[in-house]
């Protein structure tokens, strides 16, 4: 539960291909009611990989602040832990909210498989067609 800078809302796509370049968007809102805050955002792919979010922002009480940062898509699922943190009165930051987003690497489907080739007829097959030919014969099947 954030106490003055609260993440309101965190955009990502549901999934992405291996590879490709996602953009991450947290919007961070200032709950103190009694003046400007500064506030910065950090986060994590996959609990070892640091995404760079650290830029620090002085937002007004009330106001919202987006911070972006994008990362390339590794080749698995990935889990962001993003986190909100506020300039407190020792002159460190305080980690205030946290929140997870899942972001699902995209299948690739497969092609069909190509269509079965007919089968070429085989010699006793070709055999009997000529014998039969030959006599004036015709053969149905049904």
């Amino acid at each position: 539960m954030a106490n003055f800078a609260k993440i309101v809302e965190i955009d990502v796509p549901l999934s992405a291909d291996e590879g490709e370049m996602v953009d991450v968007f947290v919007k961070v809102k200032n709950l103190y009611s009694e003046g400007a805050i500064t506030i910065t955002v950090t986060g994590v792919a996959n609990y070892t990989d640091p995404l760079p979010l650290a830029s620090q922002e002085l937002v007004g009480p009330g106001e919202i602040m987006t911070f972006q940062t994008s990362f390339t898509m590794p080749n698995k699922n990935t889990v962001l832990h993003i986190g909100s943190w506020y300039l407190g009165v020792s002159g460190e930051f305080v980690l205030d909210d946290r929140v997870q987003a899942n972001i699902s690497i995209s299948t690739v489907e497969e092609p069909p498989p190509p269509p079965e080739k007919k089968k070429a007829m085989e010699w006793p097959t070709l055999a009997v067609i000529a014998a039969v030919a030959a006599v004036g014969v015709v053969l149905v099947r049904r």
